[in-house]
Parts: structure tokens; C-alpha cells; sequence
């Protein structure tokens, strides 16, 4: 019975031991050297629960019949040689608990459902096998995770999309947590996307700056208009500072126009300003 071969684990509905009453719900073969490429008949095992064939050198891409095995729970098919894009299918596997997928060439946009957190699905396993109780919350976080290439920097010139991992690996093999700073959750604030934010951020900046501005002229004036002996103490002290300002910025820099009354210099560097956020855009989101 192929129940018998290695790493093939059956479940017996009748408790008999005709091989057509037998379901296979295991098929865990990793680091085992098997090569080739993952036939579609995978989708005919509809009982299976946990595929594990990490550390091959499994090819080709990942067939769409994997959306027939509803009861699976556990895929790991991590460091194999697996290309294409992610089928769609996957997010109609409602029972992954575990989902290892790095250290592939696969790209695109990866769709994970889950209902449950890491903690959850960890202990549901625990229920089910012989598997020991985490020595901490993080260490019950690392064994129920989603895991797949969609680190930075990225393999690939369009990165991997997985909004549901909770581990991103990169190019250089590199694997961390998918945990945004708390600094940038913004959403718990209000704001719809760090997109929202970083307009709403740099607008403050800008009237924050043109408000001291003001503030300054304002008590400048009052400051002459009281005492005009003050003025030229004062126009000395500006003196002074924007040859501090030039000094510490660089005679050669396109900022010290800013400095300057020339209109022509004031253009190149807001243009300057302007590709320069232009180019960096896409990190700042």
C-alpha cells in the first residue's frame, strides 16, 4: 500500500486495510533530493492536510489543482526552484495555518486567507499533534507564519506582493518580520494610507516653517519700529547668519541660491527640490 512509503501518512475512514478506503493526509518528503516538477494529480489527494517538500529541487510552476485540497493546513515548499506566479487559487484554501513559499523564483501578488492569528493557529495544532508548547508568544508567532519572497531588496524587478505574510525574505536570503514600525501605523490615527499621511506631514512641515517665518518678520518689525537703532544691530546679525548658513550648507550647493535674492537661483532650486522628491516618492511610501 502506498500508505507504507516514506513520508506518506493515511488516514483510514473504515479502519480496514483496503488501500480505497485509505485518504492520504501527509506528504512530507523535505530535503530529500527530488527533482522535477510538481504534477497537477497533486489536487486529486482532497484529504491532504500537510505538503511538505522544502529543500528539493522541485521546478516548474506551482499548478492551480492545488485549490482542490480544501483540508490543507500546512505548505511548505520553501528553497526548491519553483517559477511562475502565484496561482490565484490559493486564496481559496480557507485551512492554511503554515506557509512557507520562500527562496523560490515565483513572483506576483500572493493571497493568503486565514481567519485566525498566528497565536491561534498555533495552539489549534498544538491540539491536534504532538507538537510542544512555545517557550514564548514570539516563539508561537515563528511557527505559524506565512513566509514568502517579498522582502527588500527585492529578486525581482516587480516585488512580491503578499499583504498577509508575517515574514518577508529578500535577494540576499535575509528573513524578517513583516511588523511595520509604530511610528508608521497609521491608520489607527485616522488617515486612509502612509500616503494620506506623508501629504498631510509635509504640508505641516511647509506651514509650520512659513509660520515662524511670519512670526519672526512680525516681531522684527515691532522690534525696528520701537528702537530703529536696532536695525542695523539686526541687518549685521542676518549678515552674519547667512554666511554661517552658506558655510555650513556648501558654497557649491544648489540650496544656497535659497539664501539669495536672485529669482533665477530661487527657480533651480525648487526644481532641484521637486525632482528630488519626485525621485524618492516611491520610498517615502
Amino acid at each position: 500500500s502506498y500508505c507504507k512509503w516514506k513520508g506518506v501518512t493515511c488516514e483510514n475512514i473504515d479502519e480496514g486495510d483496503d488501500y480505497i478506503d485509505q485518504h492520504v493526509i501527509r506528504l512530507e518528503l523535505p530535503n530529500n533530493g527530488l527533482s522535477g516538477k510538481l504534477s497537477p494529480r497533486i489536487g486529486n489527494l482532497t484529504r491532504l492536510e500537510v505538503l511538505d517538500l522544502s529543500d528539493n529541487d522541485i521546478k516548474g510552476e506551482l499548478p492551480v489543482t492545488i485549490s482542490n485540497l480544501e483540508k490543507l493546513r500546512v505548505l511548505l515548499l520553501s528553497y526548491n526552484a519553483l517559477i511562475g506566479t502565484f496561482p490565484s487559487e490559493l486564496s481559496l484554501l480557507e485551512h492554511l495555518e503554515i506557509v512557507h513559499l520562500h527562496s523560490n523564483r515565483i513572483q506576483g501578488n500572493l493571497t493568503i486567507r486565514n481567519n485566525q492569528t498566528p497565536y491561534e493557529s498555533f495552539y489549534g495544532m498544538i491540539q491536534r499533534e504532538s507538537y510542544s508548547l512555545p517557550d514564548s508568544p514570539q516563539d508561537a508567532f515563528d511557527k505559524a507564519m506565512f513566509i514568502a519572497d517579498c522582502g527588500s531588496p527585492s529578486a525581482f524587478d516587480v516585488p512580491v506582493n503578499c499583504p498577509n505574510c508575517t515574514m518577508c525574505c529578500n535577494s540576499q536570503e535575509d528573513c524578517n518580520p513583516k511588523t511595520a514600525p509604530s511610528l508608521l501605523e497609521i491608520e489607527s490615527s485616522g488617515f486612509r494610507d502612509y500616503e494620506s499621511f506623508a501629504w498631510v506631514f509635509a504640508l505641516s512641515a511647509v506651514g509650520l516653517c512659513v509660520f515662524l517665518w511670519l512670526g519672526s518678520s512680525v516681531v522684527d518689525y515691532f522690534k525696528h519700529r520701537s528702537d530703529p537703532s536696532t536695525f542695523q544691530q539686526s541687518r549685521s546679525m542676518r549678515i552674519l547668519d547667512a554666511k554661517y548658513a552658506i558655510e555650513t550648507i556648501g558654497v557649491g550647493s544648489v540650496y544656497s541660491f535659497l539664501l539669495s535674492s536672485n529669482i533665477g537661483g530661487w527657480l533651480i532650486a525648487l526644481v532641484t527640490i521637486g525632482l528630488q522628491t519626485f525621485m524618492l516618492w516611491p520610498f517615502i511610501l
